[in-house]
């Protein structure tokens, strides 16, 4: 497990504006604003990690994209397969009064369980997909699958390793339109 921080960088002031934590300064005959490089330079190396086979834990986000789709276990786009119950943990990603999340219990070979994301994509692009995990001793190494314009592609992640939040899973080129979608396994 690695996890990921590309130290200060961009930041949301909580109303309508993105910001820098570092202002210009020159480096030869350019100015260079070092927080831009950060956040490059923490994505090649967290896709470096999970290409190695690494789960990523970053704790900003790696990846660049300007249009975000998120797709809740509440959400219409959410089919689940099997038997999935719902979780009573405070600790989600979510506002009150979501579902917090699901879960099925686990076995081995076959999996009897399964829940697909399926996201509606607004533009051709490459996007960072993350999914979110809670943190405890009952967390299993769970595969995910994740369905994009190249085909598919296996992802595990073992979550009694990563703590409650996002994991990164890699960036992928999805089409405007196409059928993009995470399945998650139990």
């Amino acid at each position: 497990v690695i996890y990921v921080m590309g130290g200060h960088g961009w930041t949301w002031d909580g109303g309508s504006n993105w910001y820098t934590q570092r202002d210009d300064f020159l480096l030869g005959a350019a100015e260079v604003v070092e927080d831009m490089g950060n956040q490059d330079q923490a994505t090649i190396f967290a896709d470096y990690c999970l290409n190695a086979g690494a789960t990523v834990v970053p704790t900003r986000p790696v990846g660049h994209q300007v249009l975000e789709v998120v797709v809740d276990n509440d959400d219409a786009g959410v089919t689940f397969t099997g038997t999935w119950n719902v979780s009573s943990s405070t600790n989600f990603y979510g506002t009150a009064g979501d579902v917090p999340y699901r879960w099925a219990a686990t076995t081995t070979g076959t999996p009897t369980a399964t829940a697909r994301f399926n996201a509606t994509i607004p533009q051709t692009d490459f996007y960072p997909v993350y999914v979110w995990s809670r943190a405890g001793t009952d967390r299993i190494n769970q595969q995910y699958i994740i369905a994009h314009s190249g085909g598919t592609v296996s992802r595990r992640i073992n979550h009694r390793m990563v703590g409650s939040g996002w994991i990164y899973v890699g960036t992928y080129h999805f089409e405007a339109g196409g059928t993009a979608y995470v399945k998650e396994r139990s």
